[in-house]
Formats: structure tokens, sequence, C-alpha cells
């Protein structure tokens, strides 16, 4: 009969290794993932960040150059300002567009994030 225990108890031991390697196993999945995640959300964050400070200059720009048309005294000079706003408002798109691309994403797939975290590592 104490043959039969010990069998159990080896059975038991080993399947409770078994799942300490299966848990470990999925828990370096998840620290990958969530490293992932980590870097992928930091990349977005300073997308966000450079974006809104674009924005809050675009808006101060245009302020100024509203107040300056009404100040103008000939159609001339509200031409030009008018020419510099649009001038101005181009460099901000193309900017927006660079910075946009500076940001993007590389990885597309699961397994990309996963590798590119793993590389980072």
């Amino acid at each position: 009969m104490s043959d039969l225990n010990d069998i159990k108890d080896a059975a038991n031991t080993a399947a409770a290794d078994s799942g300490d390697l299966i848990v470990a196993a999925m828990l370096r999945g998840v620290e990958t993932w969530a490293g992932a995640q980590r870097e992928m959300l930091a990349g977005v964050e300073a997308m966000w960040a450079e974006w809104t400070r674009q924005q809050r200059q675009a808006a101060e720009f245009s302020a100024r150059t509203v107040q300056q048309m009404c100040d103008c005294r000939t159609p001339r000079d509200f031409a030009q300002l008018q020419q510099q706003w649009l001038a101005g408002s181009l460099e901000r798109a193309v900017s927006s567009i660079d910075s946009v691309a500076g940001h993007a994403v590389q990885p597309t797939t699961p397994y990309d994030l996963a590798m590119a975290c793993a590389a980072a590592q």
C-alpha cells in the first residue's frame, strides 16, 4: 500500500512541477506582452504630446494673425498677413505629417511585438 501512495505522491509532484512550468511560461509571455504594450504606449504618449504642442502653437499663431489683421490699415497688409498665415499653416501641416511618420509603430502582429520586446531586453 505504501508503494501505491509513493506513486500517487510522485504523480502529484510531477503534475505540480509541470503546472509550475506552465505558469512560469505564461508569466514570461505576459511580461513580454506587457513590455511591448508599455513601449507602444510610450510612443503614443510622445506622439500625442507633440501633436498637442503643435496644436497649441497653431492656435496661438492664428490668434496673433487675426489680431494683426484687425489692426491692418491697407488691403495689401491684410493680404500679406493672410499669405503668412497660410504659409505657416502649410509648414505646420508638413511638420505634423513628419512627426506622425517618425512615431509610426513598426510591429504589426503579436509575434512582431513579442520579438521587438525580446530584442529590446
